[in-house]
C-alpha cells in the first residue's frame, strides 16, 4: 500500500493537469473507501493536491497561476472549470460563481457529483503564500530537474516552468493581476504558443528571476506551415512599440501594471502586434525563427514593472550557438538571466 501511495503521489507531482478531475476522483475514493487504509491513502492524496492548488491560487483574481496546469480559458470565472466548485467549498464560499460562464458538458454534468462529495473548508488557504518560490516538480534520472517558479508582488502574480514538451491548451508562462478601475476586470499575460501548432513539435524552456522571464521555444526541422510564438493579453490592454529598444519590442499597459517584451532572437525584425477579435497578442511565426544547428529558436524576454518601481533597465540580449545547443542571455537591472536550449 505504501509503495502504491508513493507512486500515485509521484504521478500527481509530475503529471497533474486536471485538478478538478483529480479532486473528484480522490474524494470519491474517500467517500466509498472499503478499508481504513484506502481512506488514509485518499486523504494523503487530497492533502497533496490542496497544497499544490493553494500554492498557485491567486486570491486577487480568483485564478490558478500554475503554468504547468492545463486550462481551457484565460479566466476561470468565465468558463466551466470543475476546480472552481471545489474552490468554493474549500474557501467556505469565498469564491464567486457568476452565471456568465461558457458551458462545458463535462463540468456541468459533474456538479451534482461534487456537491455530494465530502469536500470541506481547507486549512491550506489560511497560510500566506510565498512572495518568491522555486519548486522542483520533477527530478530526472539524468540529474536534470523541472522547476516551477512563481513571483508575487501586491496584486501581480507571475509563474513559469523551466522546461517541458509544449502541448495545446497549456500555459507555460502566465501572469495575472486585477484591473480595478473603472470597474474590476482581469488583467493577464499568457504564453499561448502551444495553441498555434500540433502537439509534439516544439519544446519550451524558461528561466525566471522574480518579475522577469527569459523564455524560448525550440522547433524541429523542417519548419511547419503555421505556428510560432503568441503572447496574449487582456482585451483592455494598451500595446505599443517600445522606443529605444530592439525592433519588435513592445510595452503593454493594463490597469497600472506594465509589461515589457523584447525579442532575444532577432531574425527578420523580431515580433509583431496583432489586435485580433479575441484578444491583443504579440506574435512571431516559425518562418522567422533563428537557426541553431538542426533546430529553430524563438525567444523573448518578459519583464514586469511593478507599480511604484522605475522602468526596468534591459540590455545585452543575445544568443550564442554551438553544435548542439543555443545559449540565450539578457541583463535585467544589473542581473544576467541565462538559458540553454536544444531541440
Amino acid at each position: 500500500t505504501e509503495l502504491r501511495i508513493s507512486k500515485i503521489a509521484n504521478f500527481f507531482s509530475t503529471n497533474t493537469k486536471y485538478y478538478g478531475v483529480d479532486l473528484q476522483s480522490a474524494y470519491t475514493v474517500l467517500k466509498y473507501a472499503a478499508s481504513p487504509e484506502i481512506a488514509t491513502a485518499a486523504e494523503r492524496i487530497i492533502d497533496f493536491l490542496w497544497r499544490e492548488i493553494a500554492g498557485s491560487y491567486h486570491a486577487p483574481t480568483f485564478q490558478l497561476a500554475g503554468p504547468h496546469s492545463r486550462s481551457y480559458g484565460e479566466n476561470m470565472l468565465e468558463y466551466a472549470a470543475g476546480l472552481k466548485y471545489f474552490l468554493f467549498l474549500a474557501l467556505d464560499g469565498k469564491y464567486p460563481l457568476p452565471d456568465v460562464e461558457t458551458n462545458h458538458d463535462w463540468d456541468c454534468g459533474v456538479l451534482t457529483v461534487i456537491a455530494d462529495l465530502p469536500a470541506s473548508v481547507r486549512p491550506e488557504f489560511r497560510e500566506a503564500p510565498a512572495a518568491w518560490r522555486e519548486v522542483c516538480v520533477e527530478a530526472r534520472a539524468n540529474g536534470t530537474r523541472r522547476v516551477f517558479r512563481q513571483f508575487r508582488d501586491g496584486d501581480l502574480i507571475l509563474g513559469s516552468v523551466s522546461d517541458q514538451f509544449v502541448w495545446q491548451q497549456q500555459r507555460n508562462v502566465v501572469a495575472y493581476w486585477p484591473v480595478k478601475t473603472p470597474t474590476w476586470h482581469l488583467g493577464f499575460c499568457q504564453d499561448l504558443s502551444p495553441q498555434t501548432f500540433g502537439n509534439g513539435y516544439a519544446h519550451f524552456y524558461s528561466v525566471q528571476l522574480k518579475g522577469a522571464v527569459l523564455a524560448a521555444l525550440t522547433g524541429k526541422q523542417p519548419i511547419p506551415v503555421k505556428g510560432g510564438l503568441r503572447l496574449g493579453f487582456n482585451p483592455g490592454a494598451q500595446v505599443q512599440e517600445l522606443t529605444g529598444a530592439p525592433p519588435g519590442s513592445f510595452v503593454v499597459h493594463d490597469g497600472g501594471v506594465t509589461a515589457y517584451i523584447y525579442p532575444v532572437t532577432e531574425r527578420d525584425g523580431g515580433m509583431t502586434f496583432q489586435n485580433g477579435a479575441d484578444m491583443p497578442a504579440i506574435e512571431r511565426p516559425w518562418a522567422s525563427a533563428d537557426p541553431a544547428g538542426n533546430f529553430q529558436v524563438l525567444a523573448y524576454l518578459l519583464v514586469f514593472q511593478i507599480p511604484g518601481e522605475a522602468v526596468p533597465i534591459v540590455k545585452d540580449l543575445s544568443m550564442r550557438v554551438t553544435e548542439k545547443h543555443a545559449t540565450l542571455s539578457a541583463e535585467v537591472n544589473g542581473t544576467v538571466l541565462s538559458l540553454q536550449v536544444s531541440k
